[in-house]
């Protein structure tokens, strides 16, 4: 009688080994591991289970994957806001360098605010942009007066006729000017008998003077002395065509006097053209009247 209790009393107890074993144990996490060394026998397990509301618990963490979620997605968060705050630096920290390396002009200087020439004459005034390391130093120059005086894009004056004119140094940048007085003094020009005879033709002068029109700096002025008057052929004429920037003064003695005769800028030379295909200085000299675009001053 005893032999069989004690061979139900082991059977009993595997099968409660075995199903024990198959039970998936909670994820925990227990404050003080010392509290599993108290669980020393059977009663303990006991207490746990059969309490309805869990007081034992009190020591031990069931893991919730919904608070795992959660701060995963708060770590995120805090790393695009860093990354976001991070661009933000890097894009004002460019901006500075930016600001820092483009120098704008505050100022210009001119070495002289009047100038007094003759008819005919010429001088260059000194133009400074402030500050020195201004990234743009562009200066653009003009006068009031171009029958009084005109001027290049390197502050080279020139007296035309008399009278007084304004030239006027303007930066490119934020606009700041200087005013240059100019006042020009002489005789005007002095009617003279034409002798359209007077004037030579020369082909080979008139290849030089096309060459150097073609060749000017931009807005620049061909100066064209000569000893006689001379004449301009289509090639002339269609050098001034293609640089219509480029103005043309030529010198001649004509009569006792010694004229210059100015043709600006973008002046249409081959209307001037006759049926040879020449425009002569003397022709030229007696339109000044009729065409005001053609300036003649006397020298002397």
């Amino acid at each position: 009688m005893i032999k069989k209790s004690l061979i139900r009393l082991a059977g009993g107890l595997l099968a409660a080994v075995v199903a024990f074993s198959a039970v998936k144990p909670l994820p925990v996490q227990a404050y003080d591991w010392d509290d599993w060394d108290d669980w020393d026998d059977w009663d303990d397990w006991d207490d746990l289970w059969d309490d309805d509301d869990f007081d034992d618990f009190f020591d031990v963490i069931i893991i919730d994957d919904r608070d795992y979620e959660a701060e995963k997605k708060a770590a995120e968060k805090k790393k695009k806001e860093m990354e976001e705050e991070r661009k933000r630096l890097e894009e004002e920290r460019r901006r500075l360098e930016q600001e820092r390396s483009n120098v704008r002009v505050n100022g210009i200087r001119v070495s002289t605010n009047s100038v007094s020439l003759s008819v005919g004459g010429s001088t260059q005034v000194g133009v400074q942009v402030l500050p020195e390391n201004a990234n743009n130093r562009g200066v653009t120059m003009t006068s009031s007066n171009s029958a009084v005086a005109t001027v290049d894009m390197y502050a080279n004056i020139t007296a035309v006729g008399p009278g007084s004119a304004v030239v006027t140094a303007r930066t490119n940048d934020n606009g700041y000017t200087a005013d240059i007085y100019v006042t020009v003094t002489g005789a005007a020009a002095v009617a003279a008998p034409v002798q359209a005879a007077a004037s030579r033709r020369d082909p080979a002068f008139c290849s030089t003077a096309a060459s150097q029109i073609l060749s000017a700096i931009p807005a620049g002025i061909v100066n064209l002395p000569a000893m006689t008057p001379m004449s301009f052929d289509a090639s002339v004429a269609n050098a001034m065509k293609a640089r219509p920037d480029v103005t043309v003064v030529t010198a001649f003695p004509y009569q006792g006097h010694t004229y210059m005769m100015t043709l600006p800028a973008g002046y249409n030379l081959s209307a001037r053209l006759d049926k040879s295909g020449y425009a002569d200085w003397t022709s030229l000299f007696a339109l000044r009247t009729s065409d005001p675009l053609i300036q003649v001053v006397a020298v002397n």
